[in-house]
């Protein structure tokens, strides 16, 4: 370019954007030199403010070696560390994780997990890491998603999501305790109860549980042996046992049991027959090298039919 007698000007290299989310850039040229009759010219201009977005809409979720995160089974009271990795790697970019309990992961209600959402910025290798505290209860399903702001305008209608994960499924922990449940037929349909008649037989059923309740299957070679007490009434049985393959007492085929297998079955236990007394039934065994103990106390305020 030749402006004019014996002046040039050159054009810089191309302009390339930082690539840290929401970092700002800005152009600025100047032109200085002389006009054709002499007179000294200078002229600059800016141009407007540059923002980095996001370079990529896509998104998956990772364990923390990277691999594509499929479905999981956590143990109960343990979390699930994991990764949201972005298609690009990219530094600064908002990224929110929500738990929902069907893959629809339209609410986070009905799950109840320690956290509903979890939030933050990704790293240079564009992931941002955090960790779900899986429901308690067994069987229990949660499904994540991912929000993306693009960009950093202001604009909350600027976003995508990422969802939703595969299934992660809580499964009982290691056995801990005796869980004692008192129904009021052989079945235990409904259970457990807190009180009934006077006089009445109700039924007993000890279950293996962790610490938080889940039944805890037997998949040792032996049976585990369960001694039972109650006061100030009698129990049809003081001793029963949890075959392997069963995690409980009153457990049938494919209910308490695993397919083609069963337990010691119902046990009858007669209650108090005065009115407002209370009983209180236990259960003893070796569950490993711990000896554990659980107790329920049944009251019978009330003459009731069921």
């Amino acid at each position: 370019m030749n402006p004019g007698s014996g002046q040039t000007v050159t054009i810089p290299d191309n302009y390339y954007q930082a690539a840290g989310y929401a970092t700002a850039g800005v152009l600025t040229a100047t032109i200085s030199g002389a006009t054709y009759d002499g007179n000294a010219l200078s002229v600059s201009g800016s141009s407007g403010t540059i923002q980095t977005s996001t370079f990529a809409t896509g998104g998956s979720f990772k364990t923390t070696s990277h691999a594509a995160l499929g479905p999981k089974n956590v143990v109960a009271g343990k979390s699930l560390t994991f990764e949201y990795a972005l298609g690009i790697a990219q530094s600064g970019v908002p990224v929110t994780v929500a738990v929902c309990p069907t893959a629809t992961c339209g609410t986070t209600k009905g799950y109840s997990g320690t956290i509903a959402t979890a939030s933050g910025v990704t790293n240079s290798s564009g992931i941002f890491s955090t960790s779900l505290a899986v429901d308690t209860k067994a069987g229990r399903v949660a499904y994540l998603n991912a929000t993306v702001l693009d960009p950093v305008n202001g604009n909350a209608k600027n976003f995508f999501v990422t969802g939703p994960s595969a299934n992660i499924t809580t499964i009982p922990g290691a056995a801990a305790k005796f869980t004692v449940v008192v129904g009021p037929t052989a079945s235990l349909t409904p259970s457990p109860i807190s009180n009934s008649v006077p006089g009445a037989t109700v039924y007993v059923n000890v279950v293996t549980s962790d610490a938080y309740g889940n039944g805890v299957t037997n998949v040792g070679a032996q049976q585990v042996q369960v001694n039972l007490a109650a006061s100030p009434t009698t129990i049809t049985v003081t001793s029963a046992y949890i075959p392997t393959n069963c995690f409980e007492t009153n457990g049938t085929s494919g209910n308490g049991c695993s397919s083609g297998t069963s337990s010691f079955g119902p046990i009858a236990w007669t209650l108090p027959s005065t009115v407002g007394s209370s009983a209180t039934i236990s259960a003893t065994g070796v569950l490993g090298e711990d000896w554990t103990q659980c107790c329920l106390t049944l009251l019978t305020p009330r003459v009731t039919p069921w």
